[in-house]
């Protein structure tokens, strides 16, 4: 199995790469375990609602902490992970997924925002190709791909708004087709 570069994951995505519960996944996060960043899902305006993102290589660097430390016998570590099964089924999805790096990586609401369109709208973008975007992986369903949110790839947005600004700077509007362009 290739490495993998930093990505970012969800939350399903980086328990199961730590082989913890996912409810673990944010205390660690808090305790300064490993490196997450809050991103703007899009739908509701809650600060609780909105999810985070995980950094990959220090999911990785936990683990091996946490496999050197079982070796050792280290009385520090009260329990052993349970999850750790579907630690090698999740690398092995995240390896066929878009690689949206974790410092490059924002929600729909942001990628939204960027791109001042409806947020339902960026996930038909990223549908049809037109930007840089994944489901999150969920650890229930890693073969279908299924998930309740998009991560998307920040530069994709950067360079689709760049193109729809030079389309609109050359006179030729983007989007719904209306009835005074006819020719």
């Amino acid at each position: 199995m290739k490495k993998l570069p930093d990505l970012a994951l969800t939350t399903g995505e980086a328990a199961a790469v730590l082989g913890v519960h996912f409810t673990r996944v944010k205390k660690m996060a808090d305790a300064g375990q490993i490196r997450s960043r809050v991103i703007y899902g899009g739908w509701g305006k809650s600060s609780a609602r909105m999810p985070a993102i995980y950094s990959l290589a220090d999911c990785q660097e936990n683990f091996a902490e946490y496999l050197e430390l079982r070796k050792d016998g280290d009385p520090s570590i009260r329990r052993p992970r349970t999850r750790i099964d579907e630690r090698e089924p999740m690398l092995k999805a995240l390896q066929k997924v878009p690689q949206i790096l974790f410092d490059d990586a924002c929600g729909t609401g942001d990628a939204a925002t960027s791109l001042r369109i409806d947020p339902k709208l960026c996930i038909r973008y990223a549908e049809g190709g037109a930007l840089v975007a994944r489901k999150g992986i969920d650890t229930d369903r890693v073969a279908s791909g299924d998930a309740k949110w998009w991560i998307y790839s920040r530069s994709s947005i950067e360079d689709r708004r760049a193109a729809v600004m030079e389309a609109e700077r050359r006179g030729r509007k983007t989007g719904r087709y209306k009835f005074y362009e006819r020719d």
